[in-house]
């Protein structure tokens, strides 16, 4: 029976870690992002509740198919030319842990057998100790090199799937018209500007000099 060494259990607790590190700190993201509050010293904006944005492209879902596999979460925002580079690196980093962990068993157990051996050279038992240590920490750099493809396989799709909906296309075309509204005798002035969407922000007349009728 093959016994796992407090070695490959560590590697493999940092690996689990670093990953369950990832999933809290962009659930925190999105659910701070949806929770939190407005500034009560910005300027409030209302938006045309009519014609309310909705993403089409869910941040959280992306971030969850690149924590399943790098390259899911591309593959849902729609960039399908980095989906291969991520899994291709993926792959490598996964080969690069197997082919080096299965080494370094067969250069530890030949050690193990070496040490056993009275009539085994010392210099050759050196030489086999120095290929055990190589090939552990390759296996070790391998899953760090897995962490961080994980981690900017997940960043690119949590920022696709903003990116999204956003127009890049030459047709573009804005048009403001702003419109000066007084709610009350004091209260605050309301700017309306027009464009593709209706944005409304309110602001002290102060800022506007004076009040203009409604």
């Amino acid at each position: 029976m093959r016994i796992i060494r407090p070695t490959s259990l560590h590697t493999l607790q940092v690996v689990c870690t670093s990953l369950l590190f990832i999933l809290c700190f962009f659930g925190v993201i999105t659910h701070s992002t949806a929770q939190s509050p407005p500034d009560s010293t910005l300027p409030v904006i209302v938006t045309d509740t009519s014609r309310e944005f909705v993403m089409k492209k869910s941040p959280t879902s992306a971030v969850l198919y690149s924590l399943a596999f790098p390259g899911l979460g591309q593959y849902y925002v729609e960039s399908y030319w980095k989906v291969p580079i991520f899994a291709a690196g993926a792959g490598a980093c996964l080969y690069g842990i197997i082919w080096n962990h299965n080494q370094y068993t067969a250069k530890r157990d030949e050690v193990n057998a070496a040490i056993a051996d009275t009539n085994f050279s010392k210099s050759a038992l050196a030489v086999l100790k120095s290929q055990r240590e190589f090939y552990h920490n390759s296996r070790d750099l391998s899953g760090l090199y897995l962490i961080a493809v994980y981690v900017i396989s997940t960043v690119d799709a949590y920022t696709g799937a903003h990116l999204y909906d956003f127009d890049v296309s030459d047709k573009l075309v804005i048009r403001i018209l702003p419109d000066f509204r007084q709610t009350g005798a004091y209260g605050p002035s309301e700017v309306v500007i027009s464009s593709s969407r209706e944005y409304r922000v309110l602001a002290m007349p102060s800022v506007f000099g004076k009040a203009l009728p409604s």
